[in-house]
């Protein structure tokens, strides 16, 4: 399911959650420029339906991109998601379970060089990664409230990592992902060794939660 990001918002929206406005279009889809700014705004994010790493995703800042824009995002997917631009802190969260109990790990910040946090970002090393995020105690308990119930709401095993976008205070989920890097420079083994856990203890987390 959350490899479709469409029908993951309209999921997510349907029990109450905070995500951003978005348009669906299919591959032959007619679509018009001026009824996707009026909807959304401007600016915009435009992304594969079912893409990650941030691969052919533009941020469109006038209306007059968005044909190049969605052509990009087709050539990775047959159906493109047009998302409302929200401005605000970006944070993400790691979710898995100890001992059978659905635990959220400590907030990262996500402070990128780059216009939003792209492929190299990701990636490439620009941006830097705070953890705990700098966001307050209650920021932070909501949060973590959050990706705890979508991790149980999405019948979720393993671990995964929920994306934010905290606007006046109000956090907006961005993304869900299931499949989250795991290597020395990942967010979630960074999360885990801020609340106590090692990598080892971590993996046996993840192992134990599927069986």
């Amino acid at each position: 399911l959350t490899f479709n990001k469409t029908a993951t918002n309209n999921l997510l929206r349907h029990h109450g959650f905070n995500t951003a406005k978005n348009i669906h279009i299919r591959k032959n889809d007619h679509y018009s420029n001026s009824e996707i700014s009026q909807e959304l705004g401007m600016p915009v994010f435009v992304k594969p339906n079912q893409g990650g790493s941030s691969i052919a995703t533009t941020k469109v800042e006038k209306k007059g991109g968005l044909h190049a824009a969605i052509n990009l995002a087709f050539g990775a997917d047959d159906e493109v998601i047009i998302e409302q631009f929200i401005d605000g802190t970006e944070v993400t969260c790691g979710v898995i379970q100890i001992d059978g109990e659905i635990t959220a790990l400590p907030p990262t910040e996500i402070v990128t060089e780059s216009d939003f946090f792209d492929y190299k970002a990701k990636y490439e090393g620009a941006s830097q990664e705070i953890t705990p995020a700098r966001i307050g105690e209650g920021t932070t308990l909501r949060i973590q409230e959050i990706s705890a119930k979508i991790y149980r709401h999405l019948n979720c095993k393993g671990m995964i990592r929920v994306d934010f976008i905290i606007q006046n205070g109000v956090p907006h989920i961005v993304e869900v992902n299931t499949v989250p890097g795991f290597s020395a420079e990942s967010i979630i083994p960074k999360q885990a060794a801020c609340a106590g856990i090692d990598k080892k203890q971590l993996i046996s987390h993840v192992i134990d939660s599927c069986f």
